[in-house]
């Protein structure tokens, strides 16, 4: 007699498919905390290039056109976010970004502000409800 026999075949397969299940759960949850990384990543570039923008002007007035802040916002709103809402405040003395991220099953809001203020929230409150004109995150 050569060869296996088609009970050991299957439970090789088995194994194989049991093995491969839970690498690919692994790596998935990998991925997933690498964009949000990324995310924190590009949003804490954002909050600079404001710190940038003031230091060479004298209010936010016009930053929301600024490339350094139009780059940060386009990976962002490419990459990771389904909506975003920017507020500026009438005196253009403070500014209010809020990020809706979709994580799968989580939808998050982030949120940062011109104070240095970033907070990333479950989903209770809408963008347009954290960033209100007085250019200060909502919680």
């Amino acid at each position: 007699m050569k060869g296996f026999t088609i009970i050991e075949l299957i439970v090789v397969i088995a194994v194989i498919s049991v093995l491969g299940a839970i690498v690919l759960v692994n790596v998935s949850g990998f991925t997933q905390r690498a964009q949000d990384a990324a995310l924190v990543g590009n949003v804490n570039a954002l909050q600079k290039s404001g710190i940038v923008y003031l230091s060479e002007h004298t209010s936010y007035a016009g930053f929301f056109s600024d490339s350094g802040y139009t780059k940060c916002r386009d990976v962002i709103t490419k990459k990771y976010s389904q909506y975003s809402t920017e507020q500026m405040s009438g005196s253009g003395g403070a500014y209010c970004v809020c990020y809706g991220i979709d994580k799968g099953v989580d939808k998050d809001t982030i949120c940062i502000d011109s104070s240095g203020y970033k907070k990333e929230m479950i989903y209770n409150k809408m963008c347009s409800w954290r960033c209100q004109n007085s250019g200060i995150c909502q919680d």
